[in-house]
């Protein structure tokens, strides 16, 4: 490569008496030396030019074959997204450009469903279906686990360093934000680091320093204080070296300062016109031509002084000292004032004293103050050097923390309530002069999975010539068994003392497998170390095991064994969950970790953060898919708590076949995902998809022929009522005879009331109530292969075994959604068909021949059937720089849908564990209170790791772009 530009093209090179050419490429292409990729200049162009060179091969060669859409999804998951992975990794695109990408690939894979190509993408990249990988989610998958592997190496520490305070003068801020969205737009070429974090940040993924990095010389950054500043409005700050709005007010913080005031005060002389920040602070922020700030900058926190308060002698009424002097903060002129001891007047409650004022002169004949051209302390303009004003000597290469005592230990190394530490503390001082301990310990979980989840634990010491003392509390956040018996070992490291025997007896074969793998072995890397779960727990218990020279050694004892150690261990563990006083592991303990990665302003990810980036993404991807115009019967079908999610996705998944792939296999998947996502083909749809074909005026259903023939329609119509009678009626003999066979705990006639009792086994009665089917009504999900809460609740009921129960149910409903499309899917559809041949002459051959016919963009109508009214479009001036996919585009604009309702769902997973789509259940669509429901979490807030930036009860929540109360 070079950067000369006229070149011969090659370059001769002599190796043994034998010579070679070799091409000479421009220093902006991108090539491939020795299995590296190298790019120089780290340009975009060539990598998109490279990427779209293997989809395009990948496509014309999977194009031409007979693959069903097992096959074309192996190819997509295993082959064409870890190729892509590899040639992108150091490169971050957008939404639109990934994309952009994968259209070949979509478009092939909706074929091989038999799929409309209007079929939205969050369909494709949903977990409910049978998915492919989105190249966006993907890109952040590996993106996260490659940023916590730059903040973790100790090799990379200094790099990072550089990056991050790089990335701080990019976003000229004073200090690192929790998310950098809101500064991100006016950044004209942002760095490899700034993209990754953007990228994080666009799905609630969180950055929090380790150390400072802040930057002094003010109180107010101008950036919080003006919120509409342009690139080149940062531009010339960084020109003028201004970073705080204290930098252009008086110093009370009152007033703005005129352009010759700002100049003066920066004994410099900038050149070119007034910029236009300063204009725009003269204009929309001042209330008078006197200057006033209209939001005047908040006051000074001053701090008391450590000094000795003088005691009042009553003995004296009047007392004149002799050289006294006295100084104090006067907070109407902002500064300090002086004066000389006159007199001071005594009584018996107070004491008076007056004093002789004395204004300070700068002295001219000796440098006893700053000289006049000494700016301001704030960052210097330099294009390669980090915005900073001070030097950091905390980051080392290796953990070199050291404490002198247990209780040091305890007070930096965990988070908790002082009575919390205050027990350790004392466990500690009375284990102190022993040496030789026997802990049993045990961790107790309930709920798991559910709003109500709790981790507790315990351990006692038995050890005859050691004090036999107790321990419980508990912890939270990414609930497993596993965390909390972690917690409870990582207790025992605490209290002991140094150079103590221990012996720890536990039910939990994983934590001993681990800790003989991770304590032991030296020979994991930091990528390594982060996929495990709970590594921070880890990674603390292997620092107090070398720190304090703990000779330990675990032993497996078997749960429930009537050992009466174990027993007790686990009666303190249930004990626990009484605890208010959650334990948590303080991670700014480890000098060498630069940054956390935290979730939605919670907590830091304690486990493979790779893996756990998937709960967010299907999240977020079926929050876009219920905002989609033609699924907007779901979120009412969502708030009406009838759906049995898992059980949903289980049935949508499974293959009724013996072979593990075939094409009827495709088109049975391929009519469950047109039924959930509401696209069969009724007569709006085929009016909407061949405009030239249909009426412009609405089609009405096949067979009511009253109302419009849509997919919400299906499950309403009256004249499906009798069929759906006669399915239900043979189902609930077939449901019963089935429960009965496989049931040994409940007598026939208690199964037989239980079923006859259920809703969708009630039809005739309701129907002599009401003349149409409710959507809310169990029945109503069956038209559309959803799986209701009632029917799951049968086979809970009265099979035990997990395994027969998947079974039975797969059994069932296979009977009964057969039934549903034969009778009145199959029969719906060839009246639709026979309607279209007679009255209209569309046949197949015209639907297949129509774009070739009338062109590729004449699917358009002038008579669109989505919902258009009060629709509210938010950000419709996108930037170009921004990685969010549009959450409210013309396909995703449903109104009643709340595009914040991942972070509750995913939150609710970090909180609970469990699959994120139990939540869906669990919690109101609408509106979720964190702080009464979880009061752990504003506790953990209010501690000093996260006190920068708790400022409210409940601004965590909410740190997308999007705030609830706008939705």
């Amino acid at each position: 490569m070079t950067t000369v530009r006229n070149h011969n093209g090659s370059c001769i090179i002599t190796l043994d008496s034998q010579q070679f050419s070799i091409p000479i490429t421009s220093i902006q292409s991108s090539e491939r030396i020795l299995g590296v990729q190298f790019n120089p200049l780290n340009r975009q162009k060539p990598i998109i030019k490279k990427l779209k060179q293997t989809i395009n091969h990948i496509y014309h060669t999977l194009i031409s074959k007979r693959l069903t859409h097992d096959h074309i999804r192996y190819i997509v998951n295993r082959v064409l997204i870890p190729r892509l992975e590899y040639q992108m990794q150091f490169s971050i695109l957008t939404y639109n450009q990934c994309n952009s990408l994968l259209r070949p690939i979509k478009r092939l894979y909706k074929n091989s469903l038999s799929l409309p190509l209007s079929t939205p993408d969050q369909i494709l990249y949903n977990s409910f279906f049978p998915s492919i990988i989105s190249l966006f989610d993907n890109q952040l998958k590996a993106q996260s686990s490659l940023v916590t592997v730059i903040f973790n190496n100790p090799s990379l520490s200094i790099l990072a360093i550089y990056k991050l305070y790089q990335t701080l003068y990019e976003l000229w801020l004073p200090f690192f934000p929790l998310d950098i969205t809101p500064f991100y737009n006016t950044v004209k070429k942002p760095t490899y680091l700034t993209k990754i974090i953007r990228l994080l940040n666009e799905y609630n993924f969180n950055f929090l320093p380790n150390f400072s990095l802040s930057t002094i010389g003010g109180s107010t950054p101008i950036r919080n204080y003006i919120d509409n500043l342009t690139t080149n409005d940062i531009q010339s700050l960084r020109n003028k070296r201004i970073l705080f709005i204290d930098q252009v007010v008086s110093p009370d913080g009152y007033y703005l300062l005129t352009w010759n005031e700002v100049q003066a005060k920066h004994s410099c002389k900038y050149s070119g016109p007034i910029p236009k920040w300063f204009q725009l602070l003269e204009r929309d922020f001042t209330l008078s031509q006197h200057r006033r700030l209209t939001h005047p900058l908040p006051d000074v926190q001053v701090f008391n002084l450590p000094i000795k308060q003088l005691s009042i002698n009553n003995s004296l009424p009047v007392k004149h000292p002799i050289n006294e002097w006295v100084y104090y903060w006067d907070e109407t002129i902002k500064d300090i004032v002086f004066g000389k001891t006159i007199s001071r007047e005594n009584d018996s409650s107070s004491s008076i004293t007056y004093f002789q004022h004395y204004i300070l002169i700068l002295c001219s004949s000796r440098s006893l103050s700053p000289s006049s051209n000494t700016a301001p302390v704030t960052p210097t303009r330099h294009n390669n050097s980090p915005i900073t004003s001070h030097s950091i000597s905390s980051i080392t290469n290796t953990t070199s923390y050291s404490c002198p005592s247990n209780t040091s230990f305890i007070t930096h190394a965990i988070i908790g309530s002082p009575a919390l530490k205050n027990r350790l503390i004392s466990l500690s001082t009375q284990f102190a002069n022993f040496r030789d301990f026997t802990f049993y310990t045990d961790s107790s979980v309930i709920n798991l999975g559910t709003l109500a989840s709790s981790m507790g634990f315990g351990w006692l010491q038995v050890h005859h010539a050691s004090p036999k003392l107790t321990f419980t509390g508990k912890t939270i956040f990414l609930t497993s068994s596993t965390r909390a018996e972690l917690f409870s070992i990582l207790s025992v490291f605490l209290v002991v003392p140094v150079q103590a025997n221990v012996q720890i007896y536990t039910d939990s074969a994983t934590c001993i497998q681990n800790f003989h793998t991770l304590i032991f072995n030296s020979v994991y890397s930091v990528r390594q170390q982060h996929k495990k779960l709970c590594h921070t727990v880890w990674r603390l218990i292997k620092f107090l095991h070398q720190h304090k020279s703990i000779n330990v050694s675990l032993h497996k004892v078997k749960a429930h064994s009537n050992d009466h150690y174990n027993d007790e261990a686990d009666r303190l563990a249930k004990l626990g969950h009484q605890s208010t006083e959650p334990m948590l592991v303080n991670t700014q303990f480890f000098s060498d970790q630069l940054m956390n990665i935290i979730w939605n302003g919670i907590s830091h990810i304690d486990k493979n953060i790779r893996k756990w980036c998937a709960t967010p993404i299907s999240a977020k991807n079926f929050n876009r898919l219920i905002g989609s115009s033609t699924y907007k019967a779901v979120p009412d079908l969502i708030s009406a708590n009838i759906i049995d999610w898992e059980a949903t996705t289980f049935w949508l998944n499974h293959n009724p076949h013996s072979s593990p792939t075939s094409s009827k296999l495709s088109k049975i998947l391929s009519h469950r995902i047109k039924a959930v996502t509401f696209m069969l083909p009724t007569g709006s749809l085929q009016q909407r998809n061949y405009p030239k074909l249909y009426p412009t005026s609405p089609i009405l259903c096949p067979s009511c022929r009253i109302h419009e023939d849509t997919n919400r329609h299906l499950g309403l119509c009256t004249s499906h009522q009798s069929s759906c009678l006669t399915i239900m009626e043979s189902h609930r003999l077939f449901l019963i005879d089935i429960l009965t066979q496989h049931c040994i705990t409940s007598s026939p006639v208690d199964i037989s009331h239980r079923v006859n009792s259920c809703k969708i086994f009630q039809l005739s009665h309701y129907f002599t109530m009401y003349r149409t089917l409710s959507p809310d009504h169990p029945i109503y999900l069956l038209f559309y292969n959803y799986v209701s809460l009632e029917l799951t609740a049968l086979f809970h009921t009265f099979i035990n075994k997990t395994k027969l129960r998947k079974s039975l149910l797969l059994k069932f409903l296979l009977s009964l959604f057969k039934d549903f499309k034969q009778k009145i899917w199959n029969v719906h559809a060839s009246s639709l068909k026979a309607w279209e041949s007679t009255t209209l002459k569309i046949t197949s051959k015209s639907k297949k021949t129509y774009r070739f016919k009338f062109g590729r963009h004449s699917q358009k109508s002038p008579r669109q059937h989505v919902h258009t009214s009060n629709i509210i479009h938010y950000n419709q001036a996108r930037q170009p720089l921004d990685f969010g996919p549009p959450m409210t585009s013309r396909t995703y604009r449903h109104l009643n849908v709340n595009y914040a309702q991942h972070l509750i769902w995913a939150s609710s997973n970090f909180l609970h564990s469990g699959l994120w789509h139990h939540y869906l259940s669990y919690i109101p669509f609408d509106n979720f209170n964190y702080i009464d429901q979880f009061p752990f979490t504003s506790l953990y807030l209010s501690s000093h790791l996260f006190s920068s930036f708790c400022n409210s009860s409940s601004s965590f929540i909410f740190t997308n772009r999007v705030s609830p109360s706008s939705l």
